[in-house]
């Protein structure tokens, strides 16, 4: 890995947890699913523009946002909403070796015993993580921020394939504008009128 992937592999995190940081106090406002609707709502309508329409791959790219952006955003942040936010950055990090473990069963990409020993390491600290004072009693918050971690990591490897086929930041685009309704429409079902302004 090239100093430039290296930083970019840096930043991802650093802006993840950053992103749990400001989405902490708007849940005060908003709940975290029609959060996360109008945030793909809100990137859908200043970056779809720019990008021709993928045809031949909708199907693929709403799947992919059902499974990347919807179910896996509803479930980290309902967690999030449930427990610290310093805590869920540091449990949602479980998505790395989530991820390495259905890119060998879904893609055939078999890791290295460095890799594995990572993945062992991570669930062990994570293991050890549950156990803070800050997170007592909070075992749903905790479970569904691991699960939405897990289905985040299934979501790449779903995306993979698209991101071959399609320039990425229009890959994010068609995404966005799919999930964003649709997440705004479940946070309706579930959520009913509770926005506080």
């Amino acid at each position: 890995m090239n100093l430039k992937d290296s930083l970019i592999a840096v930043l991802v995190p650093l802006f993840l947890g950053f992103g749990f940081v400001v989405a902490k106090p708007a849940f005060e406002s908003f709940p975290p699913i029609l959060l996360m609707g109008i945030r793909f709502i809100f990137a859908a309508s200043i970056l779809i523009w720019w990008f021709p329409i993928p045809r031949g791959y909708l199907k693929k790219i709403f799947i992919a946002s059902l499974v990347a952006n919807t179910l896996q955003y509803s479930i980290t942040y309902t967690g999030l909403n449930l427990i610290d936010a310093s805590a869920a950055v540091l449990i949602v990090q479980t998505e790395v070796p989530f991820g390495v473990i259905f890119a060998y069963f879904m893609l055939k990409e078999k890791p290295t015993f460095k890799a594995l020993a990572g993945i062992s390491v991570a669930f062990i600290g994570v293991y050890i993580l549950t156990g803070s004072p800050n997170l007592d009693g909070k075992f749903f918050g905790i479970t569904l921020t691991i699960l939405g971690s897990a289905i985040w990591a299934l979501g790449q490897v779903i995306v993979k394939p698209l991101s071959k086929e399609i320039e990425p930041l229009a890959l994010v685009a068609w995404l966005a504008l799919f999930s964003g309704p649709i997440l705004i429409c479940v946070s309706a079902l579930i959520d009913g009128n509770k926005r506080e302004f």
